[in-house]
């Protein structure tokens, strides 16, 4: 997967410029352990030589004391010292190359790594460009998503929860209007049956008590005669003075019908007062 992206962005380019620079670091390295040993060979060979040559000089300083030996050491010194001489210009050129070729792996890593890096940079602004435009491509989709948002689903949903709640007020309309039809009726009733007791004691109260006012004077004569005939002392009644039984009696009933009076208003005040609450909360809820 991860080498698929590498060459897809072009950055398997970048990774072969950096195996490059680690070859050229080992060799670069191996060039330098060469050039050691070529330098340590050299320097060898010029203490060798020189060795020869002291001794050549030594040599030559006696000449004129030389045996016969002294002049074989002398030919076989001079015969050494040209094989020394011969080896150190070798050596001197072996290290000479081994310098060149670490100065040369030196500059080949220098240009590599200059290379991966401007490689790197390219990949870096192409890779910053690509991740510009996809950031303006991103918040474009966000602002094409806001307003198909704003412009077609807000309103659809505004639109189901309108209706949603039209429906629900529409239900509850319908409930309290089917309940305050029912209480109205169940008031109308109380109320005519109010109406009823009403105008039966308006009725009871301004038909004339006569009747039971003549049975009580009656009742009254009665006994009214009968104490006289007992006690002589009691006078009756005359004709035109009402009797004390009447009386009491027309009190007793008026009594009575004031008070229900009273509770026939205070039971209509209340029922219109419950009324009118009614019809506030029902003009207040539509």
């Amino acid at each position: 997967m991860g080498g698929k992206i590498n060459q897809a962005t072009g950055y398997e380019e970048i990774e072969l410029l950096r195996v490059d620079v680690a070859s050229r670091e080992k060799a670069l390295r191996q060039a330098r352990e060469s050039s050691m040993v070529l330098k340590t060979a050299y320097l060898d060979a010029v203490a060798l030589r020189a060795s020869s040559q002291k001794e050549v000089n030594d040599l030559l300083q006696r000449k004129s004391t030389w045996s016969s030996p002294d002049v074989m050491r002398y030919v076989l010194m001079f015969q050494q010292d040209h094989e020394n001489e011969q080896r150190e210009a070798k050596a001197k050129a072996a290290m000479d190359a081994g310098d060149e070729s670490v100065e040369k792996g030196f500059s080949d890593l220098m240009q590599a790594i200059l290379e991966r890096y401007h490689e790197e940079q390219i990949w870096s602004d192409k890779i910053r460009s690509l991740s510009t435009y996809g950031s303006l491509a991103i918040t474009g989709l966000n602002v094409l998503l806001f307003v198909t948002t704003l412009l077609l689903i807000e309103p659809w949903k505004r639109k189901r929860l309108v209706e949603g709640v039209e429906s629900r007020l529409r239900e509850n309309t319908n409930t309290t209007a089917q309940a305050t039809v029912a209480s109205l009726s169940s008031l109308q009733t109380l109320l005519t049956a109010t109406q009823e007791k009403l105008d039966h004691l308006s009725h009871a109260i301004l038909t004339p008590a006569s009747a039971p006012v003549s049975s009580v004077v009656d009742d009254d004569e009665e006994t009214t005669e009968t104490q006289g005939s007992e006690d002589p002392t009691v006078l009756p009644y005359s004709e035109g003075d009402p009797s004390p039984a009447a009386e009491g009696s027309l009190v007793v009933t008026r009594t009575q019908r004031e008070k229900e009076l009273w509770l026939v208003g205070g039971a209509g005040a209340a029922v219109g007062v419950g009324v009118s609450l009614l019809l506030g909360v029902l003009s207040g809820g539509r």
